[in-house]
């Protein structure tokens, strides 16, 4: 019997009442010097090296948002709500003084949470991945993955987490208050008024220019919106409201690499208008659910952390069945500082319509 020893002579000896299964290219050799019976081989299950992956990382808010170490467990600030008092127009010939006034200010805490992740991996699966040579970084590629799905779960519980309030200590039972209080219950805790629901037939822009002049025009605090977060499918409602309307827009902007944004004109200037996937949908009294577009100051959104901003790796060594275990840890609390007066948040139905 003749050996063959190229790919073409394999593929023209492709018998199907016998064939030998290869798995891979590098094992072909081997297969050939087994075959000592008439026939050919079949090479099969060959794939391309690379996996495709469309799945995201991070969350825009995550990428744009301020991280800043704890200074304390519970983290702790103050904010001025108000400035001394006590102040008079008086006649010039008659100075008086005035009650001295105090200032007014509240203190806050945030809790730090805690998020864990694991992977593990059995020698026999590590060993035989490398053997058959094609995905012989898979291993490396799945713990890089697991840590990359341990940051965006923390990215998504800023707008997604369950926890009633920044301070409500963490409590295994009540799983709730494990995870951070999400950027739309801490407005909804300190009483904002800024924001709108808009219904089927009414202004989406007129919304938004709306809340972020209300924002600015408090003439005791100075706050300037920096960007505008929207749901994508509340951002299709605008692009079909603005056709043909070009005088809202303004120059597109860099939002984070690689992704360029269209600008809204407002009374704070051209604000970024940036999708971000994770908002999800919020109540609203009618008809049911609603896409949310965020009017911020993202200056007062921070992420604070204890002692790194990134998951620690701790290997637990071999365990049964000669496993190796990898344990990742991050301490993080999401805080939104100034919320009842910095912020607004548009409810936009998703039964939406233009107005006529």
């Amino acid at each position: 019997m003749q050996l063959m020893t190229t790919l073409e002579d394999v593929h023209r000896s492709v018998d199907a009442s016998s064939y030998y299964a290869v798995k891979d290219v590098g094992a072909l050799n081997f297969a050939l010097s087994q075959t000592t019976t008439p026939g050919g081989l079949r090479i099969d299950d060959i794939f391309e090296p690379d996996i495709e992956d469309a799945f995201r990382r991070r969350t825009e808010l995550g990428q744009r948002m301020t991280s800043k170490p704890v200074n304390n467990v519970p983290h702790r600030w103050i904010e001025k709500d108000a400035l001394p008092g006590g102040q008079a127009w008086v006649d010039p010939q008659l100075l008086t003084g005035q009650t001295a006034g105090t200032p007014s200010r509240s203190a806050h805490y945030l809790e730090i949470k805690a998020l864990m992740g694991e992977y593990d991996s059995t020698m026999y699966n590590r060993e035989v991945t490398e053997a058959q040579g094609v995905f012989s970084g898979q291993d490396d590629e799945d713990f890089n993955n697991t840590l990359e799905a341990l940051i965006l779960k923390r990215d998504k519980n800023y707008w997604t987490g369950l926890a009633t309030s920044i301070n409500v200590a963490p409590n295994n039972a009540v799983a709730a208050t494990l995870e951070f209080c999400s950027f739309f219950r801490q407005l909804v805790s300190a009483g904002n008024t800024f924001g709108a629901s808009v219904t089927a037939g009414t202004s989406i822009i007129r919304a938004i220019m709306t809340a972020v002049a209300n924002i600015m025009a408090q003439d005791d605090q100075i706050f300037a919106p920096t960007a505008i977060y929207i749901h994508p499918l509340a951002h299709l409602f605008l692009t079909i409201e603005l056709e043909d309307r070009t005088t809202y827009w303004g120059e597109p902007v860099q939002a984070i690499p690689g992704k360029t944004v269209s600008t809204i004109m407002t009374a704070a200037g051209p604000l970024p208008l940036i999708t971000d996937n994770f908002m999800g949908t919020q109540q609203i009294a009618a008809p049911g659910d609603s896409y949310p577009i965020v009017i911020t100051c993202e200056k007062y959104l921070e992420n604070r952390y204890l002692t790194e901003d990134k998951p620690r790796i701790f290997e637990l060594g071999l365990v049964a069945g000669l496993a190796r275990k990898r344990v990742m840890v991050m301490f993080a609390g999401f805080g939104v500082k100034r919320a009842a007066l910095a912020h607004a948040v548009i409810k936009v139905a998703t039964n939406w319509t233009p107005p006529v």
